[in-house]
């Protein structure tokens, strides 16, 4: 799943997430999706 899917995703239930907002989420460690070997979201 690409982040804009993500984004997508989760728009419904978070109207102001953005794709910066979940990159950053991530670096703070704070949404650990898992990923497939080639680095893609599951």
């Amino acid at each position: 799943m690409t982040i804009g899917a993500v984004c997508k995703a989760l728009r419904h239930e978070f109207p102001d997430i953005s794709i910066s907002k979940i990159r950053y989420l991530e670096d703070q460690k704070l949404l650990m999706p898992r990923r497939t070997p080639g680095g893609y979201r599951l």
